[in-house]
């Protein structure tokens, strides 16, 4: 069992034991995603590797997982657990849902988080310049033309299928697109 303590939340990774026998199945328990003590999901070693016969086994028992790698912090606040199968496969699950992520779909988080911080320092910079120009700019709506006015060759190109979100200065930054 492994587990994460943030500030409020709680993240439990339990794991299955050795299994008796050589194939894997639906019946046995791979790996079980918590979070302040909600099951989220859960696999079975099935669910894992795919076919019955894809996992590594002794004389009696088997295992799906070569190694566990644990918690990771890729970028931002996003919480990743890591395990590597016996071919050395990197399964990445989402601690948040426990959903087995995609290289496509880590690829475009760590696009969007480095969008959103990048779109941060242009709306900071656009802060300091108008602040004493405007009553309530703390209320103003930041669109992304403003931003793309302000610093034309900054503004980040986004993922396929996302767009900037207007917003105050001081609310979070969001993308159409984004599953929240």
């Amino acid at each position: 069992m492994e587990g994460f303590a943030g500030t409020q939340t709680v993240y439990v990774v339990q794991l299955g034991p050795w299994h008796r026998g050589r194939k894997a199945s639906h019946e046995h328990h791979a790996i079980a995603f918590y979070k302040n003590d909600t099951l989220l999901k859960k696999y079975s070693t099935l669910d894992i590797v795919g076919r019955a016969e894809s996992v590594s086994f002794s004389v009696s028992h088997y295992t799906v997982f070569a190694k566990v790698l644990g918690f990771r912090r890729p970028f931002g606040n996003q919480l990743i657990f890591d395990v590597q199968d016996h071919n050395g496969e990197l399964l990445s699950f989402d601690t948040e849902t426990g959903a087995l992520l995609t290289k496509a779909e880590q690829d475009v988080a760590k696009r969007l988080y480095q969008a959103r911080t990048k779109i941060g320092q242009i709306k900071w910079r656009w802060y300091e310049k108008n602040k004493g120009k405007m009553a309530n700019i703390n209320e103003f709506v930041i669109t992304e033309e403003i931003l793309r006015q302000f610093a034309p060759t900054d503004f980040p190109d986004l993922p396929q299928g996302y767009r900037y979100l207007p917003g105050t200065m001081w609310k979070p930054i969001r993308f159409q697109g984004e599953q929240n």
